[in-house]
């Protein structure tokens, strides 16, 4: 059988384009003795065994680079985002994925990063400082009051709350509770598909992700969307993402196999 669990969990790093490189980010690790060496599963990702000296760094402090599991910049990379797009994160903390797609999107543009927790806003927000990103509009608001409401948005991203299954190596304590909600976590996903897609212009995109392996969290209420919303299709080709980690058209990431957190994310297209 297999464990969810990571024997040997690393240090996942993101490299700031706006602000340097991955090849010169190596060779100001390798110059100071800090063990570091690419991702393969992205260009923009780089795994450490020195935790301290990567979180002391004046690099980290100048923001050369952030941390984030590469699980979730794939989801970022799904989404696509392009220069001076609108693009909506409507369950923004902790702000990883809204920062990365300002970094892809070379501070053009706008996010607007949604979040109902001002204490969770603070600290994206000084992040977007660290990282020195122009281009992020945070909303500190429950994302199903934010409005108004209109299709004015290239892509949205709903990084949806979930069960956590994909997150036990990090969270094994999510093993044990019995207070789990699953219905009323089903119910609201499916809120924040039916939400999230009015904001999704005509040709935008839409993706939905989540941190679970859990498959009536994930391709079920997919399936179910689109059987009550004929406007969408589900996108299947992902030229941007490593074939090993599409399944039926979907982004699937198993700690056990790929060495980061279990994400699962897919991407629509509103076609009218």
């Amino acid at each position: 059988m297999c464990s969810y669990f990571n024997s040997n969990p690393k240090l996942h790093v993101r490299v700031n384009t706006l602000a340097t490189k991955r090849e010169k980010l190596l060779e100001y690790f390798e110059r100071r003795n800090i063990s570091c060496i690419p991702n393969r599963l992205s260009n923009n990702f780089l795994i450490s065994d020195d935790v301290p000296e990567i979180l002391k760094n004046i690099a980290f402090s100048e923001g050369y680079y952030t941390i984030q599991d590469t699980s979730a910049g794939l989801i970022v990379e799904l989404l696509n985002p392009q220069e001076n797009e609108a693009v909506l994160d409507l369950f923004a903390a902790p702000g990883g994925k809204a920062t990365y797609i300002a970094e892809l999107m070379n501070n053009t543009g706008e996010v607007v990063a949604v979040d109902k927790y001002p204490n969770k806003v603070k600290k994206i927000k000084k992040t977007i400082e660290r990282l020195q990103l122009k281009n992020v509009k945070l909303i500190t608001e429950d994302a199903f009051n934010y409005g108004p409401v209109a299709p004015a948005f290239d892509k949205v991203l709903l990084d949806v709350p979930c069960s956590g299954w994909g997150v036990l190596q990090k969270k094994p304590e999510l093993r044990w509770q019995e207070t789990q909600d699953i219905p009323q976590l089903l119910k609201l996903q499916e809120k924040a598909l039916r939400v999230g897609a009015t904001f999704v212009k005509e040709g935008g995109y839409l993706v939905y992700s989540t941190c679970t392996l859990n498959k009536e969290e994930n391709e079920k209420q997919i399936e179910k969307f689109l059987e009550k919303n004929p406007n969408f299709q589900k996108i299947s080709e992902h030229k941007n993402i490593p074939p090993e980690l599409l399944k039926d058209g979907y982004l699937q990431t198993l700690p056990f196999e790929h060495n980061v957190d279990g994400a699962f994310a897919a991407k629509l297209q509103k076609i009218k």
